[in-house]
């Protein structure tokens, strides 16, 4: 339980700083982070998909206001590996490659996810592999919850069918407390990450016209897990925000 903690709450989050550099070893050292949680696909999704999408439908990493984490959790999931093989696919057949092949950086990560699950087992027993499945769900199970109150109920205006507008500071909860930056490399400071994402964690600012999470995020974790609760708190806040930004149109 603590070193799926750990491997969530640290091991996941750096390896979210790591996979937006552009130098090659800094990304693939956080693709081998996610690698070790058997979360490989989401290196893929997360860039390429979650940033260019979120507060759409088209989203699985944005809760929809009135989802619960219980309904959110394998919708992400399952929604997020399906946006990978898409994104990855569409990638590989603009440059004319092999879908199938180890170009492919699903195929690959699954390929590696499975050689460490068998090499756990003949060198440590099988016990020590379902340890690592444990332990790679808690980690998951840290990193949906937390995608889940960072975007919960924002959306971007459609205007036209298809195309949303900008992403702007409004569709991203950003946290000011200073410890849940010093333990998350700023992550809570989130709308800047989604309005520059090559931004390195340390320049991130908060931004005004964000809106800001009623506590910080070790709390808000625990609040997502009792949806009445959570709804109390959070769906009045989110329609106070697009209220108050219908009313600059008036």
């Amino acid at each position: 339980l603590s070193i799926g903690v750990m491997a969530g709450a640290i091991g996941i989050t750096y390896s979210h700083e790591l996979i937006h550099r552009k130098r090659i070893w800094e990304r693939l050292a956080g693709e081998l982070l996610l690698i070790s949680v058997t979360y490989h696909h989401w290196s893929v999704e997360h860039v390429h998909g979650h940033h260019r999408t979120v507060g759409t439908p088209d989203d699985p990493a944005t809760a929809r206001l009135g989802e619960s984490f219980f309904a959110f959790l394998p919708r992400t999931v399952i929604g997020g590996l399906i946006s990978s093989w898409k994104i990855e696919t569409s990638r590989l057949q603009r440059r004319k490659r092999l879908t199938y092949g180890l170009s492919n950086r699903i195929i690959s990560g699954i390929i590696l996810q499975i050689v460490i699950y068998v090499l756990v087992i003949f060198v440590v027993g099988w016990e020590a592999s379902i340890c690592l499945a444990v332990i790679s769900f808690i980690a998951i199970f840290q990193l949906e919850i937390v995608n889940y109150f960072e975007h919960y109920g924002l959306q971007r205006v459609e205007i036209s069918p298809g195309r949303y507008e900008p992403v702007k500071a409004m569709h991203s909860w950003d946290d000011g407390r200073k410890v849940s930056g010093y333990f998350l490399a700023n992550l809570q400071r989130h709308a800047d990450h989604h309005l520059r994402p090559g931004i390195r964690y340390n320049d991130l600012k908060l931004i005004d016209g964000a809106p800001r999470l009623p506590a910080g995020y070790a709390s808000m974790l625990i609040l997502a897990l009792i949806p009445p609760i959570w709804f109390s708190i959070m769906n009045p806040r989110v329609k106070l925000l697009y209220a108050k930004e219908a009313s600059k149109y008036l």
